[in-house]
């Protein structure tokens, strides 16, 4: 596996990976991290220049709202552990 291509902005840090014909997309952000696998020829991606038009603003709010949902839901069940005992 290696690495074609690593950013960061304010939605989290993104590194995308190339494998067999797969293309990994991890975004991390805090404690979380978000992972999106493409195979390439499913959706003809042939570089990560391909992968980029995928993050358009609709895609990012969405993971920025996952990464908020991730961190209530832990939140909760911490709670939720520490109120039974």
């Amino acid at each position: 596996m290696k690495i074609v291509n690593e950013f960061a902005n304010k939605y989290g840090r993104f590194t995308i990976f190339e494998m067999n014909n797969k293309f990994i997309i991890k975004i991390e952000k805090g404690n979380y991290e978000q992972i999106y696998k493409l195979n390439t020829l499913d959706f003809l991606i042939q570089s990560s220049e391909d992968i980029n038009k995928i993050f358009d603003d609709i895609f990012l709010q969405k993971v920025d709202e996952r990464f908020l949902q991730m961190h209530n839901d832990f939140n909760l069940s911490i709670c939720s552990l520490y109120l039974k005992n």
